[in-house]
């Protein structure tokens, strides 16, 4: 029973975790796709704010005061008695109150509409720089996966070649105590046995971190051991498109690309904007007060006289010092350096594809050598076993085979682990959609 409840605590302490649930898992949670996502909000709200300059605004303001002494009027029909002396009186009430409705309506604000314009590529901007976050972010889950897998395949080809070492080592030893094999062979196989006893916790560590790494890129907190279901599948034959044809299709959908095609319209569209700063801005605006005077805050038998107009403001910029001049050339200048940057990212997208399906080609040719180098040496170590069962080889020769048999694997291991990552690569240089994985 303590045997059967201690399976069953391990077995519920597991998660279970496909390839697509930690790819889909890290796009919905984790933070960096939540901090583009309030990235995006925010300039959303930018452009709502440019656009609510082009919308009529009504205001309603109200004031009230007490004078210490009430307001001057000047008349020179008052004799003051000495000549050159204007006059004055103190008309009304000590205490005032007024109310007024104000209203403006904008009806030519050529500049706005470049300012709106340019929020709405801003936002499109962001849109992909939110699609490179989750590409890499895929790319990341699938490179820290796939690490865990190989760790996972080094471990189990660690038992094995521990196995047959110590398979060996008992072997040299009966021997060795029978006089019939040196001391020296049996040393040498306690050596190479012992030799290997770290890289066990080094795989271990290894794989423990790998799986931090995946939980903090899903951004949960799993207090399971994670358990990963997928396999590692070497597809060496995989056909490639041409170089010529990835860069096209990078060139045309890559976000990266995008963002600075943006960019420089954006610069563009600030230029357009900056210029028309300089054109008239016609507004239509519009007031009904009503306003009052009275004493002791007598307001009841105050009388309420109310003033109305209807018209059209016209503001146009005379003088403006360098700001026009200076803004557009700053405008033009990003636009020019923002076609620059299009032109170096073209020329480090075609080398990184150079590279890339270069990488792909020589890890693909790779597997299919390892695969044979595996199966030669399995060969001979079969070979030079069966010869050192009849007495006809050296264990030393066992040992040397064994050797070359675990390198061969290991070195097939690695091959393949290659081959993925520059798969990844190139479907990141692809930039194609985080739903494909």
């Amino acid at each position: 029973m303590t045997l059967f409840f201690e399976a069953s605590q391990s077995i519920h302490a597991q998660k279970r975790l496909s390839l697509k649930e930690a790819v889909v898992t890290t796009i919905h949670n984790n933070r960096k796709v939540r901090i583009d996502s309030a990235a995006s909000g925010i300039i959303q709200e930018r452009t709502r704010l440019e656009k609510g300059a082009l919308l009529p605004k009504v205001e309603l303001n109200t004031q009230t005061g007490h004078y210490s002494q009430q307001p001057v009027a000047f008349n020179t029909a008052i004799n003051t008695g000495e000549a050159g002396q204007i006059g004055y009186l103190r008309p009304g009430g000590k205490d005032v109150a007024s109310a007024d409705l104000s209203m403006e309506v904008p009806l030519l604000n050529i500049q706005q509409h470049k300012k709106i314009e340019a929020g709405k590529l801003t936002q499109q901007q962001y849109s992909f720089k939110a699609k490179v976050t989750k590409i890499d972010l895929r790319a990341e889950v699938k490179q820290t996966y796939l690490l865990i897998l190989t760790l996972q395949k080094r471990m189990l080809l660690y038992h094995r070649n521990r196995e047959r070492n110590n398979k060996a080592l008992q072997d040299a030893r009966y021997l060795f105590f029978h006089g019939k094999v040196p001391e020296e062979d049996t040393l040498r196989l306690y050596l190479a046995c012992k030799d290997q006893e770290p890289d066990l916790l080094k795989l271990q560590n290894e794989i423990q971190a790998g799986k931090q790494h995946i939980n903090l890129l899903m951004g949960v907190e799993l207090k399971k051991d994670i358990v990963l279901t997928d396999t590692i599948t070497y597809d060496s034959s995989v056909n490639i498109a041409s170089e010529e044809q990835i860069f096209q299709k990078a060139k045309a959908v890559k976000p990266t690309i995008k963002i600075l095609e943006l960019e420089e319209e954006i610069a563009n569209k600030n230029a357009e904007a900056v210029r028309s700063s300089a054109v008239p801005v016609v507004k239509a605006v519009g007031q009904y007060s009503v306003q009052t005077q009275t004493n002791e805050f007598n307001y009841s038998k105050g009388l309420y006289p109310s003033t109305a107009f209807l018209g059209i403001r016209i503001t146009v910029p005379i003088i403006t010092g360098y700001s026009v001049h200076s803004r557009n050339r700053i405008s033009l200048l990003e636009s020019s350096q923002a076609k620059f940057k299009q032109q170096v990212a073209w020329k480090v997208l075609a080398a990184d594809i150079s590279k890339i399906t270069g990488d792909v080609k020589e890890t693909s040719a790779r597997i299919n050598i390892q695969a044979v180098v595996v199966q030669a040496a399995q060969k001979n170590y079969d070979r030079i076993l069966y010869k050192y069962e009849l007495g006809q080889s050296a264990k030393l020769d066992v040992l040397d085979a064994l050797s070359t048999l675990s390198q061969a694997e290991s070195n097939l291991i690695e091959s393949g682990y290659n081959f993925e990552l520059a798969m990844i690569e190139l479907e990141k240089l692809q930039a194609e959609d985080v739903d494909i994985l």
